[in-house]
């Protein structure tokens, strides 16, 4: 929006939350194409080239402020173990959105600015990681920085890029765990906390790989989404009553432009933000710390609507069902039964070819198919069910053994026994104390339970 004449110009200006608005507005733009958008858009990318500090192949920020009166108070190079985003923290933010919209619309400018972020990130900042060197910063700062990285080779074929993306991800899954969580610092220590941030940029990395053809990722995402990001997001207040005590005897301050009302009703539907494998509130029996982050509530929807968008794929070779999720489309309904039972089936709209993934620990020679309740023969294509000559109108059913099988997971200096079922947790031992995750007994038998609810198919989908 233009200011008003009665609004002064602020002179700070916050570096990491022009990033913010940066995504939204590229976002908005992608959506509706509004000429008024992309205006704004230039203006901001303009205005951030401008003042930048710019070195031979590389641009950085050398700090989270800029003044509009006297500029940079420094142009040196940010410390690389800078609070507490390290160095890449200034930039990191800016990598995704700009290489978006230099994808979207060619842009030069947005272009450059990615490219030269880049290079800060990878070959200047200190940030660059492999398997023998620390995580600089905070695990999202490394995980943002792999995601956007890996999204900018996709279009541009920097191999440079791909391959750090590549290892960066690898080694940010060893500092987690095989459910997807991960620790906001490279610690490891007991009070450590996880963010729904990084887990959701994980997704999005595992899911980017399983597309351009490395299949075995697409289980990764769905462990990490079916798991980690669904009990990342609160659904209840019943753990406040644990809390109670410790609630009551604090005091009752609110923070400039804070509230203390109804605060509880507002929590639903947020997600995580300082999480324990096993509690939504980490290190909460330590030091009473019941912390939410309003930066994880955006990144949480966002990896739902990550999982819903990419379950299914309506390609010019076929459907291709790739997490096994309900959801319905144009060309068809797929009803899980995961993780009561080891069945999928499909409701055909459009007479194509489809191709089921099955997940990976699953026997192949117990998989079994039946087109309008007759047994059919198996037909694979790599991992998928290939299913030939629907019509439409035609029922699918798919069914598959889920065996249970039990890890031992190391967080927060200590271990945690969990109990699988397939690529489904269902239980972990020991339980939270404040907000327990994982209370999923009910999973372990069926049937699945069933619910009746309109079909939601758009008319166009935006892509991440």
């Amino acid at each position: 929006q233009e200011k008003r004449e009665d609004q002064p110009v602020q002179d700070n200006v916050p570096i990491q939350s022009m990033s913010y608005s940066l995504k939204g507005m590229v976002t908005l733009y992608a959506a509706t194409k509004d000429q008024r958008v992309k205006a704004y858009i230039d203006r901001l990318i303009g205005g951030l080239s401008k003042i930048m500090i710019k070195k031979d192949d590389y641009w950085y920020f050398p700090s989270l402020g800029y003044s509009r009166s006297s500029g940079w108070s420094s142009q040196e190079e940010p410390p690389v173990e800078g609070w507490p985003l390290g160095a890449a923290g200034h930039c990191i933010f800016y990598l995704r959105p700009l290489s978006r919209y230099a994808h979207l619309t060619g842009d030069p400018t947005a272009r450059e600015l990615a490219d030269n972020m880049f290079n800060w990130i990878l070959f200047h900042s200190g940030t660059r990681f492999g398997i023998d060197k620390p995580i600089q910063g905070i695990l999202v700062t490394n995980t943002w920085a792999a995601n956007a990285a890996l999204y900018h080779a996709h279009w541009t074929g920097r191999q440079d890029l791909k391959d750090w993306a590549i290892q960066a991800f690898q080694v940010a899954q060893k500092k987690g765990t095989r459910f997807g969580w991960f620790p906001e610092f490279d610690s490891n220590y007991v009070c450590e906390g996880g963010e729904t941030c990084p887990l959701v940029d994980m997704i999005e990395i595992a899911i980017t790989l399983a597309l351009a053809g490395q299949n075995e990722y697409w289980d990764v995402a769905e462990k990490y989404g079916r798991n980690q990001l669904l009990e990342h997001q609160m659904l209840h207040t019943d753990w406040f009553e644990n809390i109670r005590p410790i609630a009551e005897r604090r005091p009752g301050n609110s923070p400039p432009g804070g509230r203390t009302e109804n605060v509880l009703e507002m929590l639903p539907g947020g997600f995580a933000g300082w999480s324990a494998p096993n509690d939504f509130f980490g290190c909460s029996s330590v030091n009473a710390n019941f912390m939410k982050q309003g930066c994880c509530d955006v990144q949480g929807a966002r990896g739902l609507y990550l999982l819903w968008h990419h379950a299914i794929r309506e390609l010019e070779n076929g459907v291709w069902i790739d997490l096994l999720f309900s959801r319905s489309s144009r060309s068809v309904d797929v009803h899980s039964h995961l993780p009561y039972e080891g069945q999928v089936d499909l409701h055909v709209h459009l007479p194509q070819p489809m191709y089921v993934r099955i997940p990976g620990h699953v026997d192949r020679t117990q998989v079994s198919v039946k087109i309008n309740g007759q047994t059919q023969p198996v037909e694979w294509q790599k991992g998928y069910v290939h299913l030939k000559h629907l019509t439409p109108d035609a029922r699918v059913e798919i069914t598959f053994p889920l065996a249970i099988s039990k890890t031992r997971e190391i967080a927060q200096r200590s271990g945690f026994q969990v109990v699988w079922k397939g690529n489904t947790v269902v239980s972990i031992d020991p339980p939270g104390a404040v907000y327990p995750l994982y209370a999923r007994q009910g999973f372990l038998s069926g049937p699945a339970p069933r619910t009746t609810r309109s079909a939601y198919v758009p008319e166009k989908s935006l892509k991440p």
